[in-house]
């Protein structure tokens, strides 16, 4: 099951960001903001034994996120397959980064 969910707050390293980069959903449990916050990293960032939350790209947005947390506190951020599909503006105030989310079964 594939679903398209903007990414919000994105850094401003948009021209970086392509179609097809792989990205990894992450919990962010320490979010005083947001009891659901799902971040959304890079996963060749993610998979580097320094990765820290200043790396994330930005969250899923507040209005979309409850599922998805649900999800990775039971399953973790493995049994997700991420990627970009879509990005739009040319930075995070006037665009968005689409992703598909993909259950590894």
């Amino acid at each position: 099951s594939a679903n398209d969910k903007s990414i919000a707050n994105a850094r401003e390293l948009w021209e970086f960001y392509e179609v097809g980069d792989e990205v990894v959903l992450v919990r962010d449990r320490g979010n005083v903001h947001d009891e659901n916050a799902v971040a959304v990293a890079l996963r060749e960032d993610y998979e580097d034994p320094g990765f820290t939350m200043d790396e994330i790209m930005g969250f899923i947005p507040k209005t979309e996120n409850a599922d998805i947390a649900k999800f990775l506190d039971t399953f973790g951020p493995k049994a997700l397959y991420c990627k970009i599909n879509r990005v739009t503006g040319t930075d995070a105030s006037n665009g968005n980064i689409y992703i598909s989310i993909f259950y590894v079964v």
